[in-house]
């Protein structure tokens, strides 16, 4: 008799959230915040003209001075 494997669950939230709770281990950036800062990115560089320090510091919450530079040099 053959054993079944456990489902995996193939939710895109559930995965964010597991990803989350694996990058809190580590010194990596998790999927939902680098999906958030590319977003922030396609906003300032199509819709956006003048993206300001705070705008930066509100959208990307707890963002490094490394993170708001990246985005500032981009732009």
């Amino acid at each position: 008799m053959q054993q079944r494997q456990p489902i995996e669950s193939y939710d895109i939230e559930d995965q964010l959230v597991q990803d989350e709770i694996e990058v809190q281990n580590s010194q990596d950036i998790s999927k939902r915040r680098l999906n958030t800062f590319i977003g922030l990115i396609s906003l300032a560089l199509f819709l956006r003209d003048n993206m300001s320090r705070p705008y930066i510091e509100k959208k990307l919450k707890n963002a490094n001075e490394q993170e708001i530079d990246t985005v500032i040099r981009i732009v």
